[in-house]
């Protein structure tokens, strides 16, 4: 039985677009699902037996290696297909880092408000060396939770001796590049 499209989505969303074999990702190459345990072994279509796979490592996983081309995929129609295939994850990648990327773009901009309204800015009058650099702040919203984030900008707003926001924001990035260095778990 063919996997529905959206336990598809799921499965490469889960595996980050990347091929579980060789760690190639989208879209350099077509992704295809591969059951870890086949089905004609009895195995099932339950996620947990699901793996994102290229389609050159799913289709030399079994007996045959994986320099040996399948027969039929000089057909026109199989071209066809698997053209087809790499345009859906194309679309289905772009779609999700679209969303990533608007969501790190809002979290950004709710990031400097909140920054203004802990040292009584007015957001639409804040000079630029007064605020956090918001596309810096996204750039941080990909390793760092807007949460932690936040909480780093309290911590810049109550220290004795960081009299204007200028300072804050120095010492606001040296906060969050020290976690990033030392690997501090988010």
């Amino acid at each position: 039985m063919r996997l529905s499209p959206k336990l598809r989505f799921e499965i490469f969303k889960r595996d980050q677009f990347t091929c579980r074999y060789c760690g190639r990702r989208t879209p350099d190459v077509v992704l295809e699902i591969d059951h870890v345990v086949p089905v004609a072994e009895g195995g099932s279509d339950d996620p947990e037996n699901l793996v994102t796979a290229c389609y050159e490592c799913n289709r030399g996983k079994g007996a045959t290696p994986l320099e040996v081309i399948p027969v039929g995929e000089d057909d026109v129609h199989y071209r066809t297909i698997l053209l087809a295939e790499r345009e859906l994850q194309l679309r289905e990648y772009n779609t999700l880092m679209r969303r990533v990327r608007e969501r790190e773009e809002q979290q950004a901009k709710e990031l400097v408000d909140y920054w203004c309204a802990l040292w009584y800015l007015d957001p639409q009058t804040a000079r630029h060396f007064e605020v956090p650099n918001p596309l810096r702040l996204e750039r941080y919203l990909q390793r760092i939770a807007a949460e932690d984030i936040a909480r780093a900008m309290r911590v810049c707003a109550t220290k004795p001796g960081l009299n204007y926001p200028s300072k804050g924001c120095n010492y606001l990035y040296g906060i969050l590049q020290r976690w990033l260095r030392e690997g501090v778990r988010f």
